[in-house]
């Protein structure tokens, strides 16, 4: 099994001024070129206002949260709460949910 990418490397000890995320790519990535000036080169449309508060979306369909939840389901409290452990600090830094899936 993979380690969680919180035990990856020390995030914690590097200066961030934006974190992105998979969820919001697209306005993160925007964001960020507005930030550095390459959205005029590259003629993008404008980063939303606050990408730091964008609505987490793990698929435009649900189709994956609705996968997700169907094999959360299959598993017994247990282990679902060793998964949470494994991942803890991925669900603090990113700001994740466990809700619906525990």
């Amino acid at each position: 099994m993979s380690h969680p990418p919180g035990l990856r490397c020390a995030y914690c000890d590097l200066p961030y001024d934006i974190i992105g995320m998979m969820e919001t790519f697209d306005d993160d990535v925007r964001y960020v070129l507005a930030l550095t000036g390459l959205d005029q080169e590259l003629n993008l449309p404008p980063p939303p206002p606050n990408p730091g508060e964008a609505k987490v979306r793990l698929n435009k369909s649900s189709g994956d949260q609705d996968r997700a939840r169907r094999y959360f389901a299959q598993l017994d409290k247990d282990r679902k709460e060793k998964i949470f452990q494994l991942y803890k600090y991925d669900f603090e830094m990113f700001g994740y949910s466990t809700k619906g899936y525990m």
